[in-house]
């Protein structure tokens, strides 16, 4: 039988539901898809690694539910958003007990994942990482993706705002403008300008 529920998600559409649940006699965590529609089960239950019970983890479907990501204390699996079967074996990301944070682009095939100084490009299809970019001065806050995919914008902790162009995982231009803390900036749409807000109250674009 199964064990406690952990957690549940929804596809963006809203046709089927992701469960996770504990295993009885086991430590660690496993996962069933569900179609929503008459609440059949699309798959079995599958165990899911590095999923000890207690540390955080987290379970989310791409944006066009195409795939289902997992990511557990130390490293993070791919699976296919249809019937939940990894599409490749887990990559180690860190140290346990810290969480990933995430975006997607915006064509639905890589996810861009940053822990600290630097930040990591999956492509979704294989599960595999594509490469990361180099560390940086301080952490990062936030990132934003450009919508044609090709640059992403970072801020950092100590208050610079670099641009990253998404095929070279290379900075475009170097830093400049460094802040007290994080600047409010924003990227647009096709990547090629940024706006930075200044600690003199100023805007830079």
């Amino acid at each position: 039988s199964e064990g406690k529920w952990t957690g549940f998600v929804f596809s963006p559409d809203g046709q089927r539901l992701v469960t996770t649940h504990s295993v009885p006699d086991s430590k660690h965590l496993s996962l069933r898809l569900w179609s929503m529609p008459d609440g059949l089960p699309l798959s079995s239950s599958m165990p899911v690694a590095d999923s000890e019970s207690g540390l955080p983890y987290t379970v989310i479907f791409s944006d066009g539910g195409r795939f289902l990501v997992f990511w557990g204390s130390t490293s993070i699996e791919v699976r296919n958003g249809h019937n939940g079967l990894p599409l490749a074996s887990p990559v180690h990301y860190g140290p346990a007990g810290q969480l990933l944070r995430w975006r997607f682009t915006h064509d639905g095939q890589r996810m861009l994942t940053w822990l600290d100084t630097n930040f990591t490009v999956w492509d979704l299809a294989t599960g595999r990482k594509i490469g990361e970019t180099p560390s940086q001065e301080g952490r990062i806050n936030d990132l934003v993706i450009a919508d044609d995919d090709r640059t992403a914008l970072t801020v950092s902790n100590v208050g610079y705002a670099r641009v990253w162009n998404l095929e070279t995982l290379q900075l475009l231009a170097e830093p400049a403008l460094q802040q007290r803390a994080a600047p409010v900036s924003s990227l647009s749409p096709d990547g090629r300008a940024l706006a930075l807000g200044t600690d003199s109250g100023e805007l830079y674009r």
